[in-house]
């Protein structure tokens, strides 16, 4: 199933992996929040809402910076960045601050994605062609929107296009937006 994928492919997987460890970190924000700096659950639970909102927009941030400066330079940049805002996480102390940390680790954390995801389909096809869709959003959506109709994931393809469901209607709207180039 991976045989004969580069070593960049690889390389590039690994980096991802690395980069999405940092991401268990949150879980246990909420609880040091509450525990030792004894902040209520609800602060706390904004705090982490924070950090959400960072990663939801950096994936549109990565992406233009992705196109503007290029893949490589995006992930050294979201890679470094990411290491600053974690050890920027570690050493704030007051409740306000580390509010804003979470916010700048969600942000810096998912810059990485878009640019990977543009190398890995850089790498991919010229290696195994026939492989690379398999990470493309349009069949992934697609058995998102076959599993939520109640089908399993091998008939989900056949069963998005036609657009049974508003899971699959919802899926398929996913798809076409994120893969027109």
């Amino acid at each position: 199933m991976f045989r004969g994928l580069p070593r960049a492919f690889w390389i590039l997987c690994c980096g991802a992996l690395i980069n999405q460890l940092g991401g268990f970190v949150v879980p246990f924000l909420a609880i040091y929040l509450t525990t030792v700096r004894q902040v209520g659950v609800e602060a706390a639970g904004f705090t982490v809402a924070l950090h959400g909102m960072g990663s939801f927009a950096s994936s549109p941030l990565g992406g233009v910076l992705a196109d503007r400066i290029g893949h490589r330079r995006t992930m050294l940049v979201a890679l470094l960045s990411g290491a600053a805002a974690m050890a920027h996480l570690g050493l704030a102390r007051a409740p306000a601050h580390i509010a804003f940390a979470a916010f700048i680790l969600g942000l810096a954390g998912d810059l990485y994605r878009p640019a990977v995801s543009a190398a890995i389909a850089d790498v991919v096809p010229r290696i195994a062609p026939d492989r690379s869709t398999s990470s493309r959003p349009r069949p992934a959506a697609d058995r998102a929107g076959g599993m939520a109709n109640g089908q399993d994931c091998a008939s989900a393809p056949a069963v998005a296009p036609r657009l049974r469901t508003p899971a699959s209607i919802s899926a398929s709207s996913v798809a076409l937006t994120s893969s027109q180039e």
